[in-house]
């Protein structure tokens, strides 16, 4: 597997797992803008999670943020400039407010990835650090928290007839204005009396005796069809 994060995008999650399991730190210099600061990956907590309604697994955290200014004149002041510039294009907003102005440098930092002072701040993953629908628990060391919905149980707890047990519906029960209808509850009583009272009479033995043989006929249409494909012929051919 490739050290590289971005080359190899099925191993990601993995990538990410064992830079957390290491707890290392990373250097990363920019020789563009002459300055350079330490990158770690920590697994996000549960609290977080709720809080921020973020479903990312693991975040950056940036410290340790210093001037890293080349020897040369030129290169230095070229650097110098390059600075400023992306620190007047990304902070020169409106968004600002002048009465916490510290507070929103800070969130400016954290959205677009631009580390100015020796503030910690976090940054979340790129999206495929998400958990993903087939994550099982044994595969983090972490309590993971996993939203689940009880499995709908369409027979009710209570007596009811029992006409109605060849007829309950498999699936939930709404009304015509979509409301939810609870199983055992009165309108569900009243929907199973509708619903077993607008049931087709039973079949004749006349009606059963025809179902019985257009069945059959079917069946051997089926087969006559099944004979020739295998035989390489046409249906009309079959006797």
């Amino acid at each position: 597997m490739s050290d590289f994060r971005r080359a190899c995008v099925i191993h990601q999650p993995q990538f990410f797992k064992n830079d957390w399991n290491k707890n290392e730190k990373k250097t990363i210099i920019s020789r563009r803008l002459g300055i350079s600061y330490e990158q770690t990956i920590h697994a996000r907590v549960d609290n977080g999670t709720r809080r921020t309604l973020n479903k990312h697994m693991y975040k950056k955290k940036l410290s340790n943020f210093s001037l890293c200014k080349s020897n040369n004149t030129h290169v230095n002041k070229a650097q110098e400039t390059r600075f400023e510039r992306s620190k007047r294009r990304i902070f020169n907003s409106k968004e600002h407010n002048p009465q916490n102005r510290r507070h929103h440098r800070l969130i400016t930092s954290q959205r677009y990835r631009f580390y100015t002072r020796p503030h910690k701040f976090r940054t979340p993953l790129s999206k495929y650090s998400l958990p993903q629908r087939s994550l099982v628990i044994e595969d983090v060391s972490f309590m993971n928290p996993t939203l689940t919905v009880e499995r709908y149980n369409p027979i009710p707890d209570i007596p009811f007839p029992e006409k109605f047990n060849k007829i309950i519906p498999k699936d939930p029960i709404y009304n015509k204005q979509g409301v939810y209808i609870s199983p055992g509850s009165r309108e569900w009583f009243t929907y199973m009396h509708d619903l077993h009272k607008n049931l087709p009479p039973p079949l004749t033995k006349a009606q059963k005796r025809a179902k019985r043989l257009r069945d059959e006929a079917i069946q051997w249409d089926n087969q006559a069809r099944d004979d020739a494909i295998y035989h390489g012929t046409s249906f009309n051919r079959i006797s």
